[in-house]
């Protein structure tokens, strides 16, 4: 997982994961709720057959950095 702008993160797995599904929100490590409102989106990595992109917003719409988790089922 790496993060290449505010609120922009890329995963690359170990395989072609275009035939997949990916599912993302917002949430912390804890049982404890994010400190705000946000969006987030997740989808194919254009540049990367291997890869995701996901992209975090804060409640009024700008890129945010935020915790979230990531599912990508085969």
């Amino acid at each position: 997982m790496a993060r290449t702008a505010e609120g922009r993160y890329q995963a690359i797995f170990d395989a072609d994961i275009r035939g997949c599904g990916d599912y993302a929100t917002i949430g912390g490590p804890t049982a404890a709720a994010p400190p705000d409102n946000g969006q987030i989106t997740v989808s194919q990595l254009a540049s990367n057959v291997n890869g995701v992109a996901i992209r975090t917003t804060g409640a009024n719409g700008n890129d945010a950095n935020k915790p979230f988790h990531l599912v990508v089922l085969c």
